[in-house]
């Protein structure tokens, strides 16, 4: 290939709203040498937040609302429409490389590569445990029907070694796998002692009261009722503690969550829903508790630590590479063990806070800046074409 002429990537996502694949391609697109690359982005169900900001830096998107709801006929002509205007796209653009990000949009990218006859197909695996009951039954039957093309991307590329893992146990059988794991924007999530006064006055939090966070999904598989146990118990300790609970469906219209609460008695939990501007409310952590039964890269982790806040989490999928010290990863539903982590650190005097803050930050800095994790991705593209 001529060394002067632009890779051309083709990127299909199954959608662009909240989530970490869709912001690890974002931020991946932000930081990527655009005198080396030329990017596009499809989006199957619709623009989303991420897709504006994607449209912002001047990257072509093309979206469809794959996922139209309907009777199965209707149904099954929408996706054999976006199927059509993908391949278009394809023989129009002719790019180097089609990576897909996502299950759904593995299968869309791989009927499209197939039958354009295109070789350089890469599939980006962004989840681990495929057991019964962490992804619903639909996404289990996809993973299979995936596990009989899993022999036609030139690789698989997964953000977590959990993943790998799973994936193989399921029956793929890939030509070649690597790993590479998602990055963050250290310049966006840092420790910021003015947005954290402000974050603490809209929130009404004192200033001299110290907050858990957590971040996530009301879904089983984040198994709240564990951290809510764990508030339970870091409470009989040091009941001022304020809990601050942010993620979809983390709301006071949320009564099953609130019963929960009452019945618990836990006091000074503030259920603020999904925000878009996260770093801005990470700011008021002193830790951050994250109680999954199952992960792939734990995105949450290494941007909370970013922001200079110690983290406590379940032992799953990647944690251990996020936060990689004992004494504060646990065995699932162990909310003894997570809670008296919690309140050893809570209880550290000044210097001992800072220096664990300060060791948070520099971990992710090290380990997982988006700039050498953009390194990464651009050798990778290069041995591939």
């Amino acid at each position: 290939m001529d060394t002067n002429k632009k890779i051309k990537i083709l990127h299909i996502i199954t959608g662009l709203g909240f989530g970490g694949a869709e912001n690890n391609l974002l931020n991946l697109i932000k930081e990527i040498d655009k005198t080396k690359f030329e990017l596009h982005v499809v989006s199957l169900n619709g623009k989303g937040y991420i897709g504006e900001q994607i449209l912002n830096l001047n990257i072509p998107l093309n979206s469809y609302e794959a996922n139209k709801s309907g009777f199965i006929l209707f149904k099954l002509f929408n996706i054999a429409f976006v199927i059509v205007q993908i391949i278009k796209l394809i023989k129009q653009i002719k790019p180097d490389l089609i990576q897909t990000w996502l299950h759904h949009a593995d299968l869309i990218g791989f009927l499209c590569a197939f039958l354009t006859g295109h070789k350089k197909l890469v599939w980006s695996v962004r989840c681990s445990d495929l057991k019964k009951g962490y992804i619903s039954a639909k996404n289990r039957y996809l993973v299979k029907i995936l596990s009989f093309f899993s022999y036609y991307p030139i690789v698989i590329l997964f953000n977590s070694h959990a993943g790998i893992k799973a994936h193989l146990k399921i029956g793929y059988k890939p030509k070649k796998y690597q790993c590479i794991f998602n990055g963050i924007d250290t310049s966006r999530f840092k420790p910021d002692s003015e947005q954290k006064y402000k974050t603490k006055i809209e929130l009404k939090i004192l200033q001299n009261i110290q907050t858990i966070g957590y971040i996530g999904k009301d879904q089983n598989i984040k198994d709240i009722e564990t951290f809510l146990y764990s508030i339970q118990e870091v409470q009989k300790k040091l009941p001022d503690i304020n809990v601050v609970m942010i993620g979809e469906n983390l709301s006071n219209n949320n009564k099953n969550l609130l019963n929960s609460i009452n019945e618990l008695q836990l006091k000074n939990i503030k259920l603020i829903g999904l925000k878009k501007n996260i770093e801005n409310y990470m700011q008021v952590f002193d830790i951050m508790i994250s109680t999954s039964l199952s992960e792939g890269f734990p995105n949450v982790l290494a941007e909370a630590m970013s922001c200079g806040v110690p983290c406590v989490s379940t032992d799953v999928g990647d944690a251990r590479n996020i936060i990689d010290t004992n004494n504060q990863l646990h065995e699932v539903k162990n909310y003894k063990a997570i809670s008296n982590s919690c309140i050893r650190i809570l209880l550290m005097n000044s210097e001992e806070k800072k220096k664990l803050n300060e060791s948070s930050r520099k971990r992710i800095i090290d380990k997982f800046n988006i700039l050498s994790i953009t390194k990464q991705y651009e050798i990778f593209y290069k041995k591939l074409v």
